[in-house]
Protein backbone atom coordinates (compact mmCIF):
# COMPACT_ATOMS: atom_id res chain seq x y z
CA UNK A 1 0.00 0.00 0.00
CA UNK A 2 1.43 3.40 -1.39
CA UNK A 3 1.00 6.49 0.18
CA UNK A 4 -1.49 9.22 -1.11
CA UNK A 5 0.56 11.57 -3.33
CA UNK A 6 -1.45 14.45 -2.66
CA UNK A 7 -0.53 16.43 0.16
CA UNK A 8 -2.79 15.17 2.64
CA UNK A 9 -2.15 14.50 6.46
CA UNK A 10 -0.27 10.95 6.40
CA UNK A 11 1.22 11.58 2.95
CA UNK A 12 4.91 11.06 2.16
CA UNK A 13 4.81 14.52 -0.23
CA UNK A 14 5.62 17.95 0.99
CA UNK A 15 2.78 20.41 1.93
CA UNK A 16 2.04 22.65 -1.09
CA UNK A 17 2.97 25.93 -1.38
CA UNK A 18 0.70 29.18 -0.36
CA UNK A 19 3.34 31.69 -0.18
CA UNK A 20 3.45 35.94 -1.02
CA UNK A 21 7.18 36.99 -2.11
CA UNK A 22 8.83 40.15 -3.25
CA UNK A 23 11.88 39.93 -5.51
CA UNK A 24 14.09 38.64 -3.19
CA UNK A 25 12.33 35.71 -2.26
CA UNK A 26 12.61 34.47 -5.71
CA UNK A 27 15.44 31.94 -5.74
CA UNK A 28 14.53 30.36 -2.65
CA UNK A 29 10.75 29.86 -3.66
CA UNK A 30 12.05 28.44 -7.63
CA UNK A 31 13.92 25.82 -5.36
CA UNK A 32 10.49 24.94 -3.00
CA UNK A 33 8.84 24.35 -6.34
CA UNK A 34 11.37 22.31 -7.58
CA UNK A 35 11.47 20.18 -4.75
CA UNK A 36 7.64 20.30 -4.54
CA UNK A 37 7.35 19.39 -8.22
CA UNK A 38 9.77 16.30 -8.31
CA UNK A 39 8.26 15.21 -5.48
CA UNK A 40 5.00 14.92 -6.71
CA UNK A 41 6.67 12.79 -9.88
CA UNK A 42 7.91 15.46 -12.10
CA UNK A 43 11.68 14.39 -13.69
CA UNK A 44 13.79 15.49 -16.23
CA UNK A 45 13.11 17.89 -18.55
CA UNK A 46 9.37 18.23 -17.45
CA UNK A 47 10.23 19.28 -14.04
CA UNK A 48 12.97 21.65 -15.74
CA UNK A 49 10.31 23.35 -17.90
CA UNK A 50 7.83 23.56 -15.47
CA UNK A 51 10.30 25.00 -12.81
CA UNK A 52 11.48 27.46 -15.41
CA UNK A 53 8.19 28.44 -16.54
CA UNK A 54 6.94 29.08 -12.53
CA UNK A 55 10.24 31.06 -12.07
CA UNK A 56 8.76 33.26 -15.29
CA UNK A 57 5.65 33.85 -13.95
CA UNK A 58 7.05 34.63 -10.57
CA UNK A 59 9.41 37.29 -12.23
CA UNK A 60 6.89 38.86 -14.12
CA UNK A 61 4.55 39.24 -10.80
CA UNK A 62 6.94 41.00 -9.13
CA UNK A 63 8.02 43.07 -12.70
CA UNK A 64 4.91 43.75 -13.36
CA UNK A 65 2.69 43.89 -10.39
CA UNK A 66 3.81 46.42 -8.04
CA UNK A 67 6.92 44.56 -6.38
CA UNK A 68 5.51 41.59 -5.47
CA UNK A 69 3.03 37.93 -5.62
CA UNK A 70 1.52 35.51 -4.55
CA UNK A 71 2.50 31.46 -5.48
CA UNK A 72 -0.14 28.93 -5.25
CA UNK A 73 0.80 25.65 -5.68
Amino acid sequence: MGAARDGSPGSDAPAPLAVRFTATEITGLRHQVARLAAAHGLRGDRLDDFVFAVYEILTNAVRHGGGSGSLRL
